[in-house]
């Protein structure tokens, strides 16, 4: 990970190898050496506590999980870094969006990287149907009964509907 932050510019490493901001709102903790997600979305839950903000994944992201394995999470025995997605997710709403009420989650029980409209995604062709946000809640994007859609525009509508789905 650090490798790959110093190349995208995320981030650089000043005197002593310590991290310097730079073009991402993060506030390393002093003598990090290190990039983590958790100090974006802590930055954004007390900077901007005005702002309603949300974060949605896929319990089983297949591109996280790919980009887990490389970065050197422990794979599972079926060869994958699901776990370590999971494991991560929850970690960051238990920590931080947990605790701060303009931050909301919607975790979904599948292998979507990028929610779509429907476009005939099928088991068949690859794609998972579960992906597709624009459908009705017995066909599409829903977890505990909620679909994805109806979340998002209670976001929008900041309507007591807003709520964090796991």
């Amino acid at each position: 990970m650090p490798a790959v932050a110093r190349t995208w510019g995320a981030w650089e490493l000043g005197s002593g190898g310590a991290i310097v901001a730079k073009t991402c709102p993060i506030v390393p903790q002093p003598g990090s050496t290190d990039w983590n997600l958790e100090w974006v979305i802590r930055y954004n839950a007390s900077t901007f506590q005005n702002v309603l903000k949300a974060f949605t994944d896929d319990y089983s992201d297949q591109e996280v999980a790919r980009f887990g394995c490389l970065f050197g999470a422990k794979a599972d025995p079926d060869g994958s870094c699901t776990t370590s997605v999971t494991s991560t997710l929850e970690a960051e709403f238990r920590d931080v969006i947990g605790m701060a009420p303009n931050y909301k989650v919607y975790y979904h029980t599948g292998i979507c990287h990028s929610e779509r409209e429907a476009d005939g995604n099928t088991s068949a062709s690859g794609s998972d149907p579960s992906c597709d946000w624009d459908v009705t809640p017995t066909s599409g994007m829903v977890q505990n009964g909620v679909a994805f859609h109806d979340w998002v525009n209670a976001w929008i509508k900041n309507s007591p509907n807003w709520i964090n789905i796991r």
